[in-house]
């Protein structure tokens, strides 16, 4: 049975993926920012304030993204098991 997607779309689909990921840590960057800056100018602390908010925010959307890829890499495994499944079946 031929693959599911050419080895040109996968190579696509990669791409497209690293693109989004590029994509998405420039907008955390971005959100960071403001809202540390936000907070920064209310309390009046500029410096210090803002680069411990900076940090502990990323850190955070870092997480996240660490545990939603393993989430979705979990999923493409457990859909590459069924698929294996179903072809022994057949």
């Amino acid at each position: 049975m031929p693959p599911r997607f050419s080895k040109a779309w996968n190579e696509e689909f990669d791409v497209m993926k690293q693109m989004q990921d590029d994509r998405m840590t420039m907008h955390n960057n971005i959100v960071c920012h403001e809202r540390c800056v936000k907070n920064g100018y209310i309390t009046n602390n500029h410096l210090l304030g803002e680069k411990t908010c900076m940090v502990n925010c990323l850190g955070k959307l870092l997480q996240t993204a660490i545990v939603t890829n393993l989430h979705f890499q979990k999923f493409e495994e457990e859909q590459a098991r069924l698929a294996k499944s179903s072809k022994k079946r057949k």
